[in-house]
C-alpha cells in the first residue's frame, strides 16, 4: 500500500521510535511517505495514498482525521500521547505498534462517528469532545496558567497524574455555571460544574465519564455535574480513568443534536480553547465520517450482545435517545 504517515516526535511516549517504525512499514512492503505535524503534509492527500497513518497522540489524530472527513481514505493509529483516549475507543491501547503494522493488509474496518460544533466563530469538527466547566479550567490552568509545567512532564503517567491534581484543585475552586441546554428539544438547563457533549465517552486525561459510548452509534453522550457531584467527583476522579465502571455515575443523555450557551464560559473544543462570549453553540454528529482499521480479532461478534442500558427514571430508552445516571 502507498502509506501516507504524520508524525508528531514530541508526543507523549517519548520512548517509541519514529524512524524505527518507519523502517519497519517499509519492511512490512509499504511504500511510506512522512510528514510531522508542524509541516505542510496535506497536499500529499491529493496523490490519493491508500491509507493514512496517525503516529502521535490525540492532537495528531484530530489533525489526519478532520482532513479526511469527505475522502475514502482510511485511517490507522500508531498511538504514542499521553492520553490516546482515541486508540482506547478503538480497544488499541494494548497493542504495540509493530503488531499494529504487521495486521495492516488483514485489518478491519470500523466506522468512526465525526462530532461537529457551530458558533459565532464557525464551524469546527472534534472526535473527542466539547464543553464547558471542568475540562475547559483545567485545559486552560495546564496550557496558559500556573500549571504549564503538566505539559513539560516527560513520563507519560507522571503528566496524567499530575494532570489529574490540576483537576482536583480546579474543581476545588471553580463555581458551577449557568448552562442553557437543549438535547433534541429537550430542554436540559442548569447549574452545572461540568457539561460535556462526548463523541464515544472519553475526554481529557483518560477520563471516561461515559463508559458505555460508542464511536459508531450516530450518537453524542451529553454528561452533566451538578454541586452536589462536586466531592465525590473530587475524591473518586481518578476511577474514570482506572476503573470507570466504579466511577461516581453522572447524569447523563444520549442524543443526535445539542444545543449549548453559557455566558462567560470558556469552552474546549477537544483540547483547544474558544475564549469570549461564544454565544449559542449548536453540535450534532457525522456517523461513519472516518474509517479506522483494527486489528481482525477485535472486530466484534455479530452474536455478541448490546451492553445494557440504565435509564434514569423518568427517561427515555430507544434508539434515538436515551438517558443514563442514576
Amino acid at each position: 500500500m502507498r502509506v501516507l504517515v504524520l508524525h508528531n516526535p514530541k508526543a507523549g511516549r517519548v520512548e517509541t521510535d519514529g524512524e524505527q517504525l518507519v523502517r519497519h512499514i517499509e519492511q512490512c512492503g509499504h511504500q511510506v511517505e512522512v510528514h510531522t505535524s508542524k509541516k505542510a503534509w496535506r497536499a500529499a492527500l491529493d496523490r490519493g495514498p491508500d491509507l493514512i497513518v496517525a503516529m502521535g497522540g490525540d492532537g495528531t489524530v484530530g489533525k489526519v482525521a478532520r482532513s479526511l472527513v469527505g475522502r475514502d481514505i482510511p485511517i490507522a493509529l500508531l498511538p504514542m500521547g499521553t492520553a490516546n483516549n482515541i486508540a482506547a475507543a478503538l480497544g488499541l491501547q494494548d497493542y504495540e505498534p509493530s503488531r499494529l503494522i504487521a495486521g495492516w493488509n488483514d485489518a478491519a474496518r470500523r466506522p468512526f462517528d465525526v462530532g461537529v460544533a457551530r458558533g459565532p466563530w464557525g464551524e469546527c469538527r472534534f472526535l473527542e469532545s466539547v464543553g464547558v466547566g471542568l475540562l475547559s479550567e483545567a485545559i486552560h490552568v495546564i496550557d496558559e496558567g500556573h500549571a504549564r509545567y503538566v505539559n513539560e512532564i516527560g513520563d507519560t503517567a507522571l503528566r496524567i497524574d499530575a494532570a489529574l491534581e490540576v483537576f482536583r484543585h480546579t474543581l476545588d475552586k471553580m463555581p458551577t455555571a449557568a448552562v442553557e441546554l437543549r438535547l433534541d428539544g429537550e430542554a436540559l438547563s442548569g447549574q452545572y460544574l461540568l457539561v460535556e457533549a462526548l463523541n464515544f465517552g472519553a475526554a481529557g486525561p483518560n477520563l471516561n465519564f461515559a463508559p458505555h459510548g460508542d464511536p459508531a452509534d450516530g450518537l453524542l453522550d451529553l454528561v452533566v455535574a451538578e454541586e452536589a457531584d462536586r466531592t465525590i467527583l473530587r475524591e473518586r476522579l481518578g476511577l474514570f480513568r482506572s476503573e470507570p465502571t466504579a466511577a461516581p455515575v453522572l447524569r447523563t443523555h444520549r442524543g443526535r443534536r445539542i444545543e449549548m450557551q453559557c455566558e462567560g464560559c470558556v469552552l474546549h473544543l477537544d483540547d483547544q480553547l474558544q475564549r469570549g462570549d461564544a454565544g449559542t453553540i449548536e453540535i450534532t454528529v457525522e456517523a461513519g465520517a472516518l474509517t479506522f482499521l483494527i486489528p481482525p480479532d477485535l472486530q466484534p461478534s455479530s452474536e455478541s450482545p448490546a451492553p445494557a442500558t440504565i435509564s434514569r427514571p423518568g427517561g427515555v430508552a430507544d434508539g434515538a435517545r436515551r438517558r443514563v445516571g442514576r
